[in-house]
């Protein structure tokens, strides 16, 4: 069971990925995404991105994904590129205070990763060792 819902988490995190991306990126007026706190955005995508690239490489021990660490620099350096791009396009500005709001998302999945953790269901994915 731990294997599908793996994948299913990593597919959660691709679709999340590009969507983010998109919703970032587009020049598009998006009435109902946009006109919400746009640092409420950026935080709430954050802590949705770290849950599901969280579980989507679960086990330190097994994970292409090591030391453990580098999935919180890899995911906080895609805010600093959006950031970057965003500078670059003309239609979107360059803000510190949004890449400070994708950190705040990261670190406050990580204040409550222990307590997702004692989810059950949760937990086996965490302690899953995949067999070759």
């Amino acid at each position: 069971m731990a294997p599908l819902w793996i994948a299913l988490f990593r597919t959660g995190f691709c679709i999340c990925f590009c969507v983010v991306t998109w919703l970032a990126l587009t020049t598009s007026h998006l009435p109902g995404v946009l006109t919400i706190w746009d640092k409420g955005n950026h935080f709430s995508a954050f802590i949705v991105l770290s849950f599901l690239l969280d579980y989507s490489f679960p086990n330190p021990a097994t994970s292409p994904i090591s030391p453990n660490w580098l999935k919180w620099l890899g995911l906080f350096a895609y805010g600093v590129g959006i950031e970057c791009v965003q500078g670059w396009m003309g239609t979107r500005d360059f803000q510190w205070s949004d890449m400070f709001a994708d950190a705040v998302g990261i670190s406050g999945y990580l204040a409550i990763r222990p307590f997702l953790q004692r989810i059950p269901w949760l937990a086996v994915l965490r302690h899953h060792n995949p067999q070759p």
